[in-house]
């Protein structure tokens, strides 16, 4: 019998009972190596279990199988930002490399955040 790919990675994450309060799941990885499509997977089991969903997913953006961008979402609201772009002027921010980093969806990323944190410890 087959497992499920993230029955694989997180054996009994989803059954029944199961009681994540106060836990956080880290996944890292090099590049292009399936990070973000394991948390959508995540996310959505979760979700059909009942479960309410919150935290941040950065996905990128891309233009004729470019990246040119990330986009932020907060899970809960739904609500989504432009974090970062490749493409010259589109956003301000700081300059690190080839990307411009908008350091106001920064601001905004923190108080999504903060008030995770508050949700799952009060």
């Amino acid at each position: 019998m087959d497992l499920d790919p993230l029955e694989k990675c997180f054996p009994g994450i989803l059954r029944p009972g199961f009681d994540n309060r106060g836990e956080i799941l880290v996944i890292s990885g090099g590049r292009d190596t399936g990070k973000t499509t394991c948390c959508q997977g995540i996310i959505q089991r979760c979700q059909e279990a009942g479960w309410q969903v919150g935290g941040l997913l950065a996905l990128g953006r891309f233009v004729n199988g470019q990246k040119t961008g990330y986009t932020v979402v907060d899970l809960a609201s739904e609500e989504s930002r432009l974090f970062a772009s490749q493409i010259l002027d589109e956003i301000q921010g700081f300059i690190f490399g080839r990307w411009t980093f908008d350091i106001q969806v920064m601001g905004w990323e923190i108080n999504v955040s903060r008030r995770l944190t508050l949700q799952i410890y009060w």
